[in-house]
C-alpha cells in the first residue's frame, strides 16, 4: 500500500511527468513513511488507480502529510464500498436467478470474510474491479438476455490497469459468471464461458501493450528494452522458487498448515467462526453428499472454488508463497465465495423443505 500512498503524495506535492508508481529507497530498511530520500519508478505494475486518486487530491487542495492521512482513509472507504456494492450486486442477481428468497446469509458471510475485510482496506488493490466483468455478465444475461462483450472487455482492461495480481482468479470468476447465469444446454453455457474467458485474455494482452507503450513514452527506451523493464520480475514470480518452500516438500506443507489454520470467516479478530481448513473440509463433504443430485450450476460452484484457489498457486507459485497474506485474499475470492453461495443455496433449500413438511402436517 505504501507504493500507492507515496506515489499519490509525490504526484501532488512534487509533480512531474510519468505514469508509473514509485518505490522509495527507504523501503529497503523498513521506512515506508515517505519518498523524500529518493525513489525509483516501479515498472512491473501500472497501478493506475493512483492517477485519479492524485487528480482528486490536487483538485481538493491537499498539501500536507497530515491531510493525506485522512485522504487515504477516505480512499479506503470508497474502495470498500465499491467492492461491497459490486460483489453484493453479483450475488443478489445470482439469488434472484435461482429464486432464493432468503438473501441475508450473503452479506453476513461476506462481511465476516477475513480476506475480503483485509484486502478491501489495502489501496494497492481495487478489489471491486475483480468482480466488474462478473457483474456485467450477470446483469447482461439476467436483465438484457445477452452478454455485452465491449463492457466485459473494458472491465478486464480496468482490472489489469490496476494490477496483474491474481489474473487467473480474475479470468475464472468472470468466466464462472457466464456459466452460472447462462441458460440452456451445457454446450451453450460452455460457449458463453469460453467467450468471456477469451475477452479477459484479450483484455490482458491489450493492457500489456498499453503498459509497454507507456514505458516507451516515459523512458524513451526501445520496445525490446521497455518490455524487458516491464517484465523484469515475471520469471522470478511465475517460474522460480526463489526464497520460498519448494512445492510438495515438508516446508510447503508446514506453510499451508499455517495458512489453512487462519480465519476464513470471523466476527471479531479474536473469534474465528470457521478457519480455512474448516471450509475446505465442509465443501469436500457437501460435494460428496450432493454429487449425485446437483445440476451443472451447482457443480460449477465447487469447480470454480477449488480450481480458482489452486490456479494462482500453480501459475504464480513463488509470488503466492512469498506473500502470506495473498492466500487470505485468493481464498476469500474463490473457496470463500463458493462457500457463501453454497451455504445460501442449501440454507434456502432447507427452509423450503421444512416449510413444506410443516405445511403437509398442518
Amino acid at each position: 500500500e505504501y507504493i500507492v500512498r507515496n506515489t499519490i503524495r509525490k504526484n501532488v506535492l512534487t509533480p512531474g511527468l510519468g505514469f508509473f508508481p514509485i518505490v522509495a529507497d527507504s523501503y529497503s530498511y523498513g521506512d515506508y513513511t515517505s519518498y523524500e530520500k529518493g525513489y525509483k519508478k516501479y515498472y512491473s505494475n501500472l497501478a493506475l488507480q493512483t492517477v485519479p486518486a492524485s487528480a482528486l487530491a490536487s483538485f481538493i487542495g491537499i498539501e500536507s502529510y497530515g491531510r493525506f492521512q485522512y485522504y487515504f482513509i477516505f480512499l479506503k472507504l470508497v474502495n470498500g464500498l465499491l467492492f461491497a456494492s459490486v460483489l453484493l450486486g453479483f450475488l443478489y442477481l445470482w439469488c434472484k436467478k435461482n429464486n432464493l428468497q432468503l438473501f441475508w446469509p450473503v452479506p453476513l458471510l461476506l462481511a465476516s470474510g477475513s480476506g475480503f475485510v483485509f484486502f478491501s482496506q489495502n489501496l494497492y488493490f481495487v478489489p471491486g474491479f475483480m468482480f466488474l466483468p462478473a457483474i456485467v455478465v450477470a446483469y447482461s444475461i439476467y436483465v438484457k438476455g445477452k452478454i455485452n462483450p465491449v463492457l466485459v472487455f473494458v472491465g478486464g482492461v480496468l482490472y489489469f490497469l490496476s494490477g496483474y495480481e491474481f489474473a487467473t482468479v480474475f479470468a475464472l470468476v468472470s468466466a464462472f459468471s457466464a456459466f452460472v447465469f447462462s441458460n440452456g444446454s451445457f454446450s451453450h453455457k460452455f460457449k458463453k464461458t469460453t467467450m468471456v474467458f477469451g475477452l479477459i485474455v484479450l483484455a490482458f494482452i491489450t493492457t500489456l501493450l498499453i503498459h509497454v507503450g507507456l514505458c516507451i513514452i516515459e523512458t524513451g527506451l526501445s520496445a525490446a528494452d521497455a518490455s524487458s523493464n516491464v517484465f523484469s520480475a515475471l520469471s522470478k514470480r511465475t517460474a522460480s522458487v526463489t526464497g520460498v518452500a519448494r512445492p510438495l516438500t515438508l516446508a510447503f506443507y508446514n506453510v499451508m498448515t499455517y495458512r489453512w489454520s487462519l480465519p476464513g470467516f470471523s466476527i471479531l479478530n479474536t473469534w474465528t467462526v470457521l478457519s480455512e481448513i474448516n471450509i475446505i473440509i465442509l465443501m469436500i463433504g457437501s460435494l460428496l453428499i450432493r454429487f449425485n443430485y446437483m445440476d451443472w450450476n451447482e457443480l460449477a460452484i465447487y469447480v470454480f472454488g477449488f480450481a480458482g484457489y489452486a490456479s494462482w498457486y500453480i501459475f504464480a507459485y513463488q509470488h503466492m508463497m512469498w506473500h502470506d497474506m495473498y492466500d487470505w485474499y485468493v481464498f476469500a475470492l474463490t473457496l470463500g465465495l463458493a462457500f457463501t453461495m453454497l451455504f445460501t443455496l442449501y440454507f434456502n433449500k432447507a427452509v423450503v423443505y421444512l416449510i413444506s413438511r410443516v405445511g403437509a402436517k398442518v
